[in-house]
């Protein structure tokens, strides 16, 4: 059985493994084995029996569409054009959230994300960066049985 014990202690996993992927992400050279690696951060997380149960595969890809749309639209417009967008996700990720559709420790990683992304110098790399992760985050959650 999935005791509360086990729960608490998957849920600090997921949260430190969010934790520290922010802090790659928006390095100049993120450590990208470290995050992508079979074992690493992101399937830590996905890993968790918490994480799992807590996120269905549509609610992921609802807000992982809308990052490989503003994607796909940098190559043709402006990222002044596009920012709004990625904004957009903000409070729809908190409405997921409220709902009970993501955890909490996903709506934040991707509401801290969106605010990390714009405040920095080059908003476009941190942003394929973090497209990058989160398509990985999508592949593992599959992986593991996402439904």
């Amino acid at each position: 059985m999935y005791s509360n014990k086990n729960k608490k202690e998957e849920k600090e996993i997921v949260k430190r493994n969010f934790e520290e992927i922010k802090r790659e992400i928006v390095r100049e050279t993120p450590d990208w084995k470290r995050l992508l690696k079979d074992g690493g951060l992101i399937d830590q997380i996905t890993q968790t029996k918490y994480f799992h149960d807590s996120l269905k595969t549509t609610q992921l890809r609802k807000f992982f569409d809308v990052v490989k749309n503003i994607d796909y639209r940098l190559q043709r417009e402006s990222w002044e054009k596009l920012e709004p967008e990625l904004w957009q996700i903000v409070p729809a990720i908190k409405y997921a959230k409220g709902r009970n559709n993501v955890p909490e420790e996903f709506a934040d990683f991707v509401s801290k994300m969106v605010e990390k992304i714009t405040d920095s110098e080059d908003p476009k790399q941190i942003f394929l960066n973090f497209e990058r992760v989160f398509e990985s985050i999508v592949a593992y959650h599959k992986y593991h049985g996402g439904k």
